[in-house]
């Protein structure tokens, strides 16, 4: 669940949800109820923007009727989105982990299709090609036209989904290299074209008196007057001007294929370099920490292996003595702790007794955090009670209860005393019937392994003791084994309910806590009309 709760988070902190401003939490159980409610509405506006106006807060107030319209709005919406398993307010302010997490994740999931849904209907322009269309169209906008009457330009401008992210300006400034080679081309073709545009021609000079004009005059008059660029013609020139676009556009895509793979190079080569610099400096290292007595060992081969192998046949003969001497003080230690096991009853070992009290003192530092929670919680509710209830009344019934709650609590505890006394006793029975078991072994087993020598039925009883012994051994292993197991599922069990307990405690707090500040604003409400 780690896992998912970082997808999650990581998913909300991409949303600038503003708990995860300053660090992100370890897991959805570290959020709050304002905390749920701030992501799920920044959810909800990422899927659809129209979900702004119907939702203009992702911020609980301080008021409890508002938080409670707030929150009822919210599961109105989630519900409309998500058709399964419908959702209540109190499940966005009193909800627990496993519902607040099933939540975020249909909601992400949600999310993550409607981006796919509207994937098709982004522009197919790259931001690179964009933005050398609108460089292209701002140099060609300069041009002066002649104005024609009855005519109008019409202009059509196209301009995707874009999306004012960080990662498209890196984009256009990690490209800008690649684009001025190609952008100075642009604008060198079409300030070349603009200087190669013929020359408007010089207003006619009219007649002072009209005249009748022969054929001849009318051809020359013709004549006169050049033939303004046709509409066809600007066709073919903005035709030629797409394909040359095109054809630079080609040359870009290539130019950047060459690029990512030169940067794939590079960085292979980098991260071989690092490599070999790494084992550079390892085999540095090894040779530095070598000793010096191997350079005067290597300089004589002959004699250093002399002196080696009798460095060695001493060595042997210390470790053998050393090894005698160990095994008979090992032999001396091991009947000396026996005899005072035997002596003391001492069954166990010391390092499973440190365990076990060490598991203990844990428990004890749990059981002491869970009672001052409670303790907590005690006193609030017998002030909650003390301020719903008559005193008078209700006095004598409330301290009766506590009565008996104080009698059950020493009946629990004599009962623990009883139990923990009969566990010990059982483990020093247990403790004193194994030390006579050993003890009687060893006598049958010196017994037998001296007539086994002679008989062949002592022999065969000698196996069957062995066999035997090792069996019982085995038993008893198991059985501590069960045990060992057995505790701890009940200590599982324990901590489960412990951690239900908390979960119920914590939510049980947090409606006491509204509960109070809903009957403190309807005081304010009530004493409002007559302040007035």
């Amino acid at each position: 669940m780690n896992e998912v709760d970082g997808i999650v988070l990581k998913a909300l902190a991409g949303l600038e949800c503003s708990f995860c401003e300053e660090s992100l939490p370890e897991s959805l159980g570290q959020l709050s109820s304002g905390d749920v409610i701030e992501g799920v509405v920044r959810c909800l506006w990422a899927i659809r923007e129209d979900y702004r106006s119907r939702l203009p807060v992702c911020k609980l107030p301080h008021n409890m009727t508002a938080r409670f319209r707030i929150a009822s709005d919210i599961s109105e919406v989630v519900n409309e989105l998500r058709k399964r398993s419908p959702i209540g307010y109190q499940m966005l302010l009193y909800g627990n982990v496993n519902e607040i997490r099933g939540l975020f994740v249909d909601l992400l999931e949600l999310l993550h299709s409607r981006e796919r849904a509207t994937v098709p209907a982004v522009s197919s322009k790259s931001p690179r090609e964009a933005a050398l269309l609108g460089a292209r169209r701002s140099l060609l906008a300069d041009r002066k036209y002649p104005k024609i009457s009855g005519e109008k330009r019409v202009v059509n401008f196209e301009v995707g989904s874009v999306t004012t992210r960080q990662r498209i300006c890196s984009m256009l400034e990690r490209n800008f290299g690649a684009m001025g080679g190609v952008s100075s081309t642009v604008v060198g073709l079409c300030v070349a074209r603009r200087q190669a545009k013929p020359s408007l021609p010089p207003k006619p000079k009219l007649a002072p008196k009209p005249t009748v004009l022969t054929k001849t005059d009318t051809v020359e008059s013709h004549t006169a007057f050049p033939s303004m660029p046709s509409p066809s013609e600007e066709q073919e020139e903005e035709h030629v001007r797409q394909q040359e676009v095109e054809e630079l556009k080609k040359q870009i895509d290539e130019k950047k294929a060459e690029l990512a793979a030169n940067r794939k190079a590079v960085l292979t080569m980098r991260y071989a370099q690092a490599r070999l610099e790494d084992d550079l400096s390892h085999n540095k290292d090894v040779l530095e920490a070598a000793d010096h007595r191997f350079v005067q060992l290597l300089s004589d081969p002959h004699e250093s292996l002399q002196k080696l192998r009798h460095f060695i046949d001493q060595s042997e003969d210390k470790r053998a003595e050393f090894d005698e001497k160990y095994q008979v003080a090992r032999s001396d230690m091991a009947a000396e702790i026996q005899a005072l096991k035997e002596r003391c009853g001492v069954t166990t070992d010391i390092e499973e007794i440190r365990n076990e009290i060490n598991d203990i003192e844990e428990k004890i530092v749990e059981m002491e955090d869970d009672m001052t929670g409670k303790e907590r919680l005690k006193h609030r509710l017998l002030r909650e009670i003390e301020n719903i209830g008559d005193p008078g009344m209700s006095r004598s019934k409330y301290t009766k209860r506590i009565g008996e709650m104080l009698e059950n609590v020493k009946k629990q505890q004599q009962e623990i005393v009883k139990t923990m006394q009969m566990n010990n006793k059982l483990k020093r029975e247990i403790g004193l019937l194994s030390g006579t078991l050993d003890r009687t072994f060893t006598v049958v087993d010196e017994h037998l392994s001296k007539q086994a020598t002679f008989d062949e039925q002592m022999q065969r009883a000698y196996k069957l003791l062995v066999r035997i012994h090792e069996k019982c051994a085995l038993v008893a292993k198991t059985m501590e084994d069960t045990g060992k197991v057995n505790r701890d599922i009940d200590d599982l069990n324990d901590q489960i309910e412990l951690e239900s307990q908390k979960m119920i405690d914590k939510q049980l707090e947090n409606v006491i806590n509204d509960l109070a500040e809903i009957r403190a604003e309807n005081l304010r409400m009530k004493g409002s009309p007559h302040e007035e």
